[in-house]
């Protein structure tokens, strides 16, 4: 099964990070990859497939997904605390 990031995850995420680093004195943002088994792939390359294969006709949600896609990797690049990311699995993706 291959699966990919959705906005819902997208908005998780950024919950998260928002979170961390509001705490007093945070050390590390540290994800954890949980569902098994893990192949992930972006999900920009799905959406835009999906538009595509004229499966889904909204190209602007295609667009609204990469905007908060590389919002969120501009977040976690440039945070002030380390990222530590753990993963068991096949996982590819800017974000990682």
């Amino acid at each position: 099964m291959i699966r990919s990031i959705t906005s819902t995850l997208h908005q998780g995420t950024g919950t998260g990070l928002r979170a961390t680093l509001l705490d007093a004195a945070p050390h590390e943002n540290k994800i954890n990859g949980i569902i098994r088994p893990v192949f992930c792939v972006g999900g920009d390359g799905k959406a835009v497939y999906l538009v595509g294969k004229k499966t889904s006709d909204d190209s602007s949600r295609t667009s609204s997904f990469f905007r908060e896609e590389y919002n969120l990797n501009y977040r976690i690049a440039t945070q002030s605390i380390p990222q530590v990311s753990f993963w068991d699995g096949v996982v590819m993706g800017g974000g990682v």
